[in-house]
């Protein structure tokens, strides 16, 4: 059952409130489920998958107005909010038989949160104008005790405590800006540039050396890149 909801009320003339309410999920990569299930126990790194995995779910939430300037601008800025469940992660089993055949296996182990705004400005072609564009930006945040599926049987493998607070996700990307800027030429000839700048996204830095650092502490550079079609 996916229950999902959604309102657009107009307020005044050119003002709008939009909501949305949604279940959403997804099911596991065949390898968490299928993987290795008929347990050999040869090589350095034995991992099992689980078919009783559940699906991964999320619970978003998204609430905004939308703003018409002009007849031909028109601007929107959007609050949200997701809670994510059931992420897989690995847990590490050394049976009391034999610790060398120790081996992991997949579990629903972890949770995520997001919450962030979006911000758009959408300007369209006019019969007085023949550019047009639209410019977005998005901040959100991203944390949760884990995004590798591999989490729990590296924090063996590296000695790390276990995972109890929640840092940030390996999606966990602060700024996006996107923008897109057009215009068309007779003939129905269109020119469009497209620009992308995202910040840095998270990193463990040296998770090896005897002073463990904090998961996901350090950034990486941010991207950027500008299209011309």
């Amino acid at each position: 059952i996916s229950p999902r909801l959604g309102i657009s009320y107009p307020v005044t003339e050119r003002n709008k409130l939009h909501f949305t309410y949604g279940h959403y999920f997804q099911i596991p990569r065949a390898q968490d489920l299928y993987e290795n299930l008929h347990y050999d126990m040869r090589g350095a790194i034995r991992r099992m998958g689980n078919p009783d995995l559940k699906p991964e779910k999320t619970i978003s939430y998204e609430v905004g107005i939308e703003h018409q300037f002009t007849d031909s601008l028109v601007g929107d800025i959007t609050g949200f909010s997701k809670d994510i469940d059931n992420l897989v992660d690995s847990k590490h089993v050394t049976p009391s038989t034999s610790a060398a055949n120790d081996y992991s296996y997949f579990i629903n182990g972890v949770f995520g949160h997001v919450q962030g705004v979006e911000i758009t400005l959408r300007k369209q072609q006019t019969e007085k104008s023949r550019m047009y564009g639209a410019l977005n930006y998005t901040y959100s945040v991203a944390e949760g005790k884990g995004s590798s599926r591999n989490l729990g049987y590296l924090t063996y493998y590296r000695s790390q405590p276990k995972v109890t607070e929640s840092w940030p996700l390996d999606w966990d990307q602060r700024h996006v800006v996107s923008a897109i800027l057009g215009i068309q030429f007779p003939l129905g000839f269109r020119l469009n540039t497209i620009g992308q700048y995202g910040s840095g996204l998270p990193y463990t830095p040296n998770p090896d050396s005897p002073i463990k650092p904090a998961i996901n502490s350090k950034r990486y550079p941010a991207t950027y890149n500008v299209d011309l079609i």
